[in-house]
């Protein structure tokens, strides 16, 4: 019995599938196979299309922490006022990697691409077949400023926006090290906007990281000069009345040779403590000095894009096929539900 049921079973599952089969796919199959075939096309024809672009990317280290205030400095009234608080190099890093300013500080930057050298602004619009002026130019040149031309800002603001993930991506691995990557039409181009992203950036953080420690060993260099010269003068100024009191001093002159001895002895103090805080400061400007060391750097020959038609239009064969069986078969039981309810609800109002 249980074997006559199961065989039953399956003759009906079998008879269901070449009742849905002939009922709800045979009659539509034109209709799913072309459907399929022009999604394939277009999917052959896109990829196909595609320009082909150069991949390159570079792997790069920052050397150095901030040390502010955990040194030799740790103490000093007159450095420590100049010095903020603690802040993560690669936190700031990162800020200016992404930042709008700094794309377009880049994008101002000159590089040779295809053998010709001129901003990157203009290298992008060539590359994208914009045309240039009568002159020959593309509208940026080294003299622009912000400001005198809102459409070229706004182009330049457009530009630096449109670098951004997936083409234009910049993290932080799990070993810590930062990562820059970048893709376009055109290998030099991607060279040059790697390397000159590095490069601006690092001049600029480098500069305004070390702004302050800067002040700080140009004022403790001045404070320093300042007091030795106050204790040569009053060095000399003692040496003078011993030589012309020949070590015989009269009443009168003590006063004055007492006034120059305490005088060296303070200046003598003061300035030991000046240049403790000088060479401080030059040590500090040494600890805060970041280095950008770079691991892995971007060279030709890029790694270039593959643009695959075949497999793409196969793919979207199969996924559109089955999706046209789908709904295909996913109408014939809806109609076959509907049918059924409507049979139910007639015998219920003929009862």
């Amino acid at each position: 019995m249980e074997e006559e049921k199961k065989s039953l079973d399956i003759g009906e599952i079998l008879n269901l599938i070449k009742e849905v089969w002939s009922k709800s796919i045979w009659p539509f199959k034109w209709a799913i196979l072309i459907l399929a075939l022009a999604f394939a096309s277009w999917a052959y024809f896109k990829e196909n299309s595609k320009p082909i672009t150069y991949y390159g990317g570079t792997n790069f280290m920052l050397e150095s922490e901030d040390i502010t205030g955990q040194s030799a400095i740790e103490g000093n009234m007159m450095l420590s006022s100049f010095m903020g608080s603690n802040k993560s190099n690669k936190n700031i890093l990162m800020a200016l990697f992404i930042s709008n300013k700094m794309k377009e500080l880049t994008l101002l930057s000159k590089a040779v691409v295809d053998g010709e050298e001129d901003l990157l602004i203009n290298h992008f619009k060539r590359i994208n077949g914009d045309k240039p002026d009568s002159s020959g130019s593309y509208g940026f040149d080294s003299s622009f400023k912000y400001g005198e031309s809102p459409k070229k800002d706004a182009y330049l603001r457009q530009v630096a926006n449109s670098f951004a993930s997936p083409q234009f991506d910049i993290g932080i691995t799990k070993q810590g090290l930062f990562y820059l990557l970048y893709e376009s039409k055109n290998e030099d181009f991607t060279l040059s906007i790697i390397r000159n992203h590095i490069n601006g950036i690092s001049e600029y953080y480098f500069s305004k990281r070390l702004e302050k420690a800067r002040i700080v060993l140009e004022f403790s260099e001045k404070h320093r000069n300042d007091i030795k010269k106050k204790l040569a003068s009053a060095e000399y100024g003692l040496a003078s009345l011993m030589d012309r009191s020949n070590g015989a001093f009269m009443y009168r002159a003590l006063s004055q040779k007492s006034k120059y001895e305490r005088q060296v002895e303070v200046y003598n103090e003061m300035y030991l403590n000046a240049e403790i805080t000088y060479h401080s400061a030059k040590v500090n400007m040494l600890k805060k000095t970041p280095y950008i060391q770079i691991i892995d750097d971007a060279r030709a020959p890029l790694r270039i894009s593959e643009n695959k038609p075949v497999l793409k239009a196969i793919t979207f064969f199969i996924v559109f096929f089955v999706f046209g069986i789908a709904v295909c078969v996913g109408i014939y039981f809806l109609r076959d539900f509907i049918k059924k309810q409507k049979a139910i609800y007639q015998q219920s109002t003929e009862a």
